[in-house]
């Protein structure tokens, strides 16, 4: 069975799982890709580079894990992983103010997790904050 196979099969039952008498369950989130949460983002607000942080040349990846709500609001984010503490702080306050399209499924609203990765860079001494290149 390819890979493929196997995230479509636990995709389904995830969202039949997350239907109890025709209602979305409050404690249940079906997990989406990040390039499904990127094209659901109907308002993106990319993180700022720190100051200490780029006084202390601090760069890499972070990455936030984000809920979202039945009305496409972050209900919750945690940061995975960042090269600084203040840089998973620019992160999370930027991933808090993105609003989503709501998800459905069979006309039902779904409450969603997924990740979104940003690069920090220093370029010229300049602090640069990137988006991953999503080629579909």
């Amino acid at each position: 069975m390819s890979p493929n196979t196997v995230l479509k099969a636990l995709a389904y039952i995830s969202v039949a799982s997350l239907l109890i008498n025709g209602e979305a369950r409050a404690d249940v989130y079906m997990r989406i890709s990040e390039l499904t949460v990127r094209k659901l983002a109907v308002n993106k607000v990319l993180p700022t580079y720190p100051g200490d942080a780029l006084k202390g040349k601090f760069q890499g990846v972070a990455i936030a894990e984000l809920s979202i709500d039945i009305e496409g609001a972050v209900s919750g984010v945690k940061i995975l992983e960042s090269p600084h503490d203040s840089i998973g702080e620019s992160v999370k306050k930027s991933v808090l103010q993105w609003k989503f399209k709501p998800m459905k499924k069979d006309n039902r609203p779904l409450r969603v997790v997924g990740k979104l990765t940003f690069y920090f860079s220093i370029i010229g001494g300049k602090g640069v904050v990137r988006n991953p290149v999503v080629v579909v």
